[in-house]
């Protein structure tokens, strides 16, 4: 659980500056009577995808922790310290099977299409997040893009990895 958790608290944490940073945008972009997708008065609706280890059990013994009980930990904090921009993290999960791309695009259109989110944080693999950023223009934030992918996307992306090509001298 400690190690969810100190995983888990990274991701959140970042998450929260980009989410503050994002909904200060959307109010100041279209003012204080419109919200963006996800984004009310009085809440951020976040997307969290998690790796579904049930679906790996039969590959790999491996038990990271609870991954909702750790995103609800640490968001409960968040919004007990007065939100975002006194705005609360209202979070849907969506375990996501690492084991081909079905799961993913499942998760991606509930999170996107059914439920509306303002941005999905998490757990993503290299073919899914064209879904998010360039499919339903959704901030993601956790997951490394190629350049092809960070040239066709039509929403923002955070991650806090260094990459190679961020290593090369410009």
């Amino acid at each position: 659980m400690k190690k969810a958790l100190a995983r888990v608290g990274g991701v959140v944490l970042a998450s929260a500056w980009v989410l503050q940073v994002g909904s200060s945008m959307v109010a100041s972009a279209q003012g204080s009577d419109q919200n963006g997708q996800g984004v009310t008065s009085s809440a951020i609706h976040i997307g969290i995808t998690y790796p579904d280890v049930a679906a790996l059990r039969g590959v790999i013994n491996v038990d990271p922790g609870n991954y909702v009980v750790a995103y609800n930990t640490l968001i409960n904090q968040i919004n007990a310290r007065g939100g975002i921009n006194g705005r609360k993290i209202d979070p849907t999960f969506a375990a996501v099977n690492p084991l081909g791309t079905a799961g993913a695009a499942t998760a991606c259109t509930q999170l996107t299409e059914d439920d509306k989110v303002f941005a999905v944080l998490g757990f993503f693999q290299a073919p899914d997040v064209a879904c998010y950023v360039q499919t339903h223009n959704t901030p993601i934030i956790g997951a490394s893009l190629t350049s092809a992918q960070a040239a066709q996307a039509k929403a923002p992306w955070f991650n806090n990895v260094i990459s190679d090509s961020d290593l090369i001298p410009k």
